[in-house]
C-alpha cells in the first residue's frame, strides 16, 4: 500500500473523518493504492464509548485528552503530569482512573496500534491532526519510526496549518517527514506521485520536506472536481467491534463549500476557523445532491453533517432547491449566518435541514458590533423563533468578555433573555471569548483592545520546556482580562439565567384565529383583540412601530396602535429594542409571510367594510 491515512484519538467515533475520506478518494482517483485506519474506534472500544466521547467532544477536556498521550511521548515527569492530573481530577477515584489511563492503558494501546499499522504495510502513514489528535499521532509515530525507520510519517489538518505545521516539521524531524500545511486535496496526490517516482522530498506547495517549507499551500479552486468521500474503511473498522462497544454512528460528513463569505467581507474578531482558506468557494449544487445520494446509497445512511463553515447565502434558491427535489428523507446539519428570511427557514426545512448552528453568540447589539457579526440581537431572536417554528433545532452558545463591553450590555441582555424561555436555549454557559490563531484577536490584538496574548498555560503540560516554540505551535491563547471588565460583575447572573432557561423552559406558541390571535403559554390560552392581533402578526418579522402603525391604520389610529405595542411588550409577547419590535412567540406550525399577510388583509378589509356600513347606517343621506 502506498499510503494509509490514520485517524487517532480523540477524533469522535460517531462519524468518519471527512479529510481521510476525501484524501483516500483523491489518491485512488489518481491511481494510487491508499486506505484509511481508525485507531480512534479501537481506543473507544478499549476505554468505553461514553468516556471516550466525553473526552472527544468536550473542548474543556481537550488539554487533558492530549496530555494522556503527551506523557507517553515526552515522559510524565517532563510535563509535571502528576500535578496536572491531580488538578484535573474532581476526586480520588477519578485521579486513579486518569493515572491508569496514562501509565497502563495508553502505552499498551499505542504498542498495539503501531503493530497494527505496520501490519497494513504502507510506505507512508498520514495522520489527521484536528485539535486533540496531534500528540496521539506523534506518540504512535515515534513507535513506528523505532520499529521501522524507513516508513514515512505525514501530518496534516487544522492543527498543523501554516506556521504551526512548519514548527512541527522543524522540531520533530526524527518523527515527521512531511507536513501538509494547508488544503491537501491536490498536494497529496502530487506527493504520492513524487513518492512513486522515488522523489518524496520534491518541492510541492504547502508540503514540508526535510523540515522546510518551499512555498505556501494553494487553495482548491474547483470543489466540484473532487470525488465522493470514501468511507469504506471506517465502516470496516466499525464492523470489527461489537456495536455496544462503540459510539453510535450519528451522521456522515460532507461539504458543499469552503471558506466564509462573511469573513471575506468582515472577519469576526474571535474566529480563527478558516486559517489561510477564508476565500469562499462552493461546490455546484448538482454535485452536492449527487454526492449525498451516492453516500446514502453506499452506506445506507440518511443523516448527514455539512462541514461547511457557513451556508452559502445563495443556497436558499440554489443548493436547497436541488436537495428538495431529491426523493429522499435526509436529515442535514449546517452552520449558517442568522440573518435569515422566513422563506429561508422554509427552504431549509423542505430540503431536509433539521439541525443548524446559526452563530448567535450574543443577545446584545453592542457586543455583536464589537464581534463584527453584522447582525442585531433581535434578528438573532427572530432566527431562533423562525427555526423553531419550522422544526429546525438551533445549536448555539453565548460569548462574553469582549473589550468595550458595558454594564448596560449585560442588563439589557438579561432582560431580553427573560422573555425567551419558550425558545431553544443556548447549549451551555456563557464563555469568555478566547484568542485563537488566525483570528483578528490574534493577528492584530492591539486594534481590538486585547492584551497579554500568550499560549494557554496548559501547553506546558503538553510539551516540555523548550521542546517547541509555543508562539508558533499553539492554536489556543489566553489573554489578560482587566479586573474592571464588566464580565467579572455579570457573568454569574448571566449564567444563572441561562441555566434557568435550560432547566425550566416554557412552552408557548401563537395560532391564527378568525379575527384574533390565540396565545398559549404552557396550558393557558388567551386571545388578543383584533388590533393587538394585527400588531402581533405585523411584528412576526422585525419591524418598526411606524410601519406597524401604517399597516394597521384600518384597525386603529396611531395612538391606539402605540398603546397596543406597549401592552404587548409589557405582556412579553413583543420585544422592543433600538426602535424596532419583534413578536416573540412562534406559531404552532410554520406560517408563511404570505399567509400572515392574507390574514391581515382579510380582517382589515372586513373591519373597513363594517366601519363603512356602520357609517352609512348612521348617515344614510351620505349615500345620495
Amino acid at each position: 500500500m502506498r499510503c494509509l491515512i490514520v485517524s487517532m484519538p480523540w477524533a469522535s467515533g460517531t462519524r468518519p473523518s471527512l479529510a481521510a475520506g476525501l484524501l483516500v478518494a483523491r489518491a485512488r482517483q489518481a491511481g494510487h493504492h491508499c486506505g484509511a485506519a481508525y485507531p480512534n474506534l479501537d481506543f473507544a472500544a478499549l476505554i468505553g464509548a461514553e468516556l471516550y466521547e466525553t473526552f472527544a467532544e468536550t473542548p474543556a477536556l481537550f488539554p487533558l485528552a492530549e496530555h494522556l498521550f503527551a506523557a507517553d511521548l515526552f515522559g510524565a515527569q517532563a510535563l509535571d503530569s502528576d500535578r496536572f492530573l491531580a488538578e484535573s481530577a474532581p476526586d480520588g477515584r477519578s485521579l486513579d482512573r486518569l493515572v491508569e489511563l496514562r501509565d497502563r492503558v495508553v502505552p499498551a494501546f499505542l504498542d498495539r496500534c503501531a503493530a497494527h499499522l505496520l501490519g497494513r504495510d504502507a510506505a507512508a502513514y498520514g495522520f489527521t491532526c484536528v485539535f486533540n489528535q496531534t500528540l496521539a499521532s506523534l506518540a504512535v509515530a515515534r513507535r513506528l519510526k523505532r520499529l521501522d525507520p524507513g516508513r514515512l510519517i505525514l501530518l496534516g489538518g487544522s492543527c498543523v496549518h501554516d506556521v504551526m505545521g512548519e514548527e512541527y516539521a522543524e522540531r520533530f524531524p526524527d518523527l515527521v517527514d512531511h507536513v501538509f500545511t494547508g488544503e491537501a486535496d491536490e498536494s497529496f496526490p502530487q506527493w504520492l506521485d513524487s513518492l512513486a517516482e522515488g522523489e518524496p522530498d520534491r518541492r510541492i506547495p504547502g508540503v514540508t520536506a526535510r523540515g522546510l517549507l518551499a512555498s505556501r499551500a494553494r487553495l482548491v479552486a474547483d470543489l466540484g472536481a473532487g470525488p465522493v468521500p470514501d468511507y469504506d474503511d471506517y465502516f470496516t473498522a466499525r464492523a470489527a467491534h461489537p456495536p455496544h462497544q462503540l459510539p453510535a454512528l450519528v451522521n456522515l460528513p460532507y461539504e458543499s463549500s469552503r471558506g466564509c463569505w462573511w469573513g471575506e467581507r468582515q472577519h469576526c474578531t474571535f474566529c480563527g476557523l478558516n486559517a489561510l482558506g477564508m476565500t469562499f468557494r462552493t461546490k455546484p449544487p448538482q454535485a452536492v445532491a449527487a454526492e449525498l445520494h451516492a453516500l446514502s446509497a453506499r452506506y445506507q445512511v440518511t443523516d448527514f453533517m455539512a462541514a461547511d463553515n457557513i451556508l452559502d447565502h445563495h443556497a436558499y434558491t440554489g443548493l436547497l432547491t436541488h436537495l428538495t427535489q431529491q426523493p429522499l428523507h435526509l436529515s442535514l446539519f449546517y452552520e449558517l449566518k442568522a440573518n435569515l428570511r422566513k422563506r429561508d427557514t422554509a427552504a431549509l426545512a423542505a430540503s431536509g435541514v433539521r439541525w443548524v448552528q446559526p452563530g448567535i453568540e450574543s443577545f446584545s447589539d453592542h457586543v455583536l458590533a464589537l464581534m463584527r457579526k453584522g447582525i442585531t440581537a433581535l434578528r438573532n431572536v427572530q432566527a431562533i423563533k423562525w427555526l423553531a417554528e419550522a422544526g429546525i433545532h438551533p445549536s448555539y452558545n453565548i460569548l462574553v468578555g469582549f473589550p468595550g463591553e458595558t454594564d448596560d450590555d449585560y442588563t439589557r441582555m438579561l432582560d431580553l433573555i427573560g422573555r425567551l424561555r419558550h425558545l431553544p436555549a443556548p447549549g451551555g454557559s456563557a464563555t469568555i471569548a478566547q484568542v485563537h490563531r488566525f483570528a483578528p484577536f490574534h493577528t492584530d490584538p492591539a486594534t481590538y483592545g486585547i492584551d497579554g496574548v500568550r499560549p494557554e498555560p496548559y501547553y506546558r503540560h503538553l510539551f516540555p520546556p523548550g521542546r517547541v516554540d509555543l508562539d508558533r505551535a499553539a492554536y489556543f491563547f489566553s489573554r489578560t482580562l482587566p479586573p474592571q471588565a464588566p464580565v467579572h460583575r455579570h457573568l454569574g447572573a448571566l449564567n444563572a439565567a441561562l441555566d434557568n432557561w435550560r432547566r425550566h423552559p416554557e412552552h408557548a406558541h401563537a395560532r391564527l384565529g378568525a379575527g384574533f390571535v390565540a396565545v398559549t403559554r404552557d396550558s393557558a390560552t388567551e386571545t388578543l383583540d383584533l388590533l393587538s392581533s394585527a400588531v402581533y402578526v405585523l411584528a412576526d418579522r422585525l419591524t418598526t412601530p411606524e410601519r406597524i402603525t401604517e399597516r394597521a391604520a384600518p384597525l386603529g389610529d396611531a395612538a391606539a396602535v402605540r398603546s397596543a405595542i406597549t401592552v404587548l411588550c409589557e405582556r412579553r409577547l413583543l420585544a422592543a429594542d433600538d426602535g424596532h419590535v419583534l413578536a416573540l412567540l412562534p406559531y404552532r406550525s410554520f406560517t408563511s409571510p404570505e399567509l400572515l399577510d392574507g390574514w391581515l388583509r382579510r380582517w382589515a378589509s372586513i373591519t373597513t367594510e363594517l366601519h363603512q356600513e356602520h357609517q352609512r347606517l348612521r348617515h344614510p343621506a351620505s349615500d345620495q
